[in-house]
């Protein structure tokens, strides 16, 4: 129990995290199936799994970016006005045409992963490529470590050939198998030793 001349001096101002009742207020605003920060693009790499998080929507048009974009050309009219007066104002339509052209070739940019090439993008378009490129990906990151990149259907340099299966080889077999005939006691053409 807490003494009363403790609480007096100022040294408990709060009970005990025990006492206390829980915070629902707080709780309930934040919701654990919202993201903290919706305009970033969060996925997970189809091929090598790892995490991605692209800084940009998908699409543009937020308010900021219109509002950008109206800004500029109300500048570049205001700085035009002695020759286009307010026809500058049209200027609008081609900055949010460059706009979009470049925030687009931004997000396609980043769109490709950078542990294992694979880009989503590309592999909508044509797999093949895709393929290609993931490829090239690859033999850029083994020629960087200096490693040779191991072709399709060669064995890598400086491994060992392909061990044989156990048991003799298909030419001692088609030895034994016509040398030897085989008789009620014996088991591909050896015989079996009678118990005395």
């Amino acid at each position: 129990m807490i003494s009363y001349s403790l609480m007096a001096r100022g040294q408990f101002t709060k009970p005990p995290m025990s006492l206390q009742k829980p915070d629902l207020q707080g709780t309930l605003k934040k919701s654990i199936w919202n993201d903290r920060h919706p305009q970033v693009w969060s996925f997970l790499c189809p091929l090598c799994r790892a995490q991605r998080k692209v800084p940009f929507r998908s699409r543009p048009g937020g308010v900021r970016q219109v509002s950008q974009v109206v800004l500029t050309a109300v500048f570049f009219t205001i700085c035009t006005s002695p020759w286009l007066a307010w026809k500058g104002i049209v200027s609008v339509f081609p900055f949010w045409a460059g706009f979009e052209f470049i925030y687009r070739w931004r997000m396609r940019a980043a769109l490709p992963c950078p542990h294992c090439g694979f880009d989503p993008y590309l592999f909508l378009i044509d797999e093949d490529w895709a393929k290609k490129e993931v490829e090239a990906h690859w033999r850029k990151k083994f020629a960087d470590h200096g490693i040779p990149y191991p072709e399709k259907g060669k064995p890598a340099e400086g491994a060992s050939p392909p061990a044989s299966p156990p048991g003799p080889s298909p030419e001692e077999a088609a030895k034994a198998s016509k040398g030897q005939k085989d008789s009620p006691g014996s088991v591909r053409g050896e015989s079996i030793p009678k118990s005395p």
